[in-house]
């Protein structure tokens, strides 16, 4: 019997993975594999750099490809450089207008964390079984 994918096991959430980085490419390849690795991939992945001095923007850029990537000359507030990065994302839910309408979530990252293998499954089955939550 095959296993089921952590992907079916969550119908209807749609996640968009927001990676902040500044000046830390090392970590940031390591932070933008491990979320080529989940268990359940994030739908979307883009990248904000806030100034960096290092090659920040050139390893987000050939791991998300160009068009996934926004740069600031210099440090901005996470609300501006967080709605920059959604801004990248050519379709997003507006609303829910229906029940069975998909959620949609944002997984806001540094470029230092590199999360688990099952992180975004596991945060995916604690929303899904508290339909009240609306932050994890």
């Amino acid at each position: 019997m095959a296993a089921t994918s952590s992907r079916s096991r969550h119908p209807g959430h749609v996640v968009t993975a927001v990676v902040l980085c500044h000046s830390n490419a090392k970590l940031l390849a390591k932070t933008l594999d491990a979320l080529a690795a989940q268990e359940r991939p994030a739908d979307r992945v883009v990248a904000v750099d806030l100034g960096s001095s290092d090659r920040s923007v050139s390893v987000a850029a050939d791991r998300l490809g160009a068009d996934n990537v926004v740069r600031f000359d210099g440090p901005v507030d996470t609300a501006t450089a967080v709605a920059a990065g959604l801004d990248l994302v050519p379709t997003r839910i507006e609303r829910r207008a229906r029940d069975d309408a998909p959620l949609e979530w944002i997984w806001l990252l540094h470029d230092d964390s590199a999360p688990d293998p099952a992180a975004l499954d596991e945060l995916l089955l604690r929303v899904t079984h508290s339909p009240s939550v609306w932050l994890a």
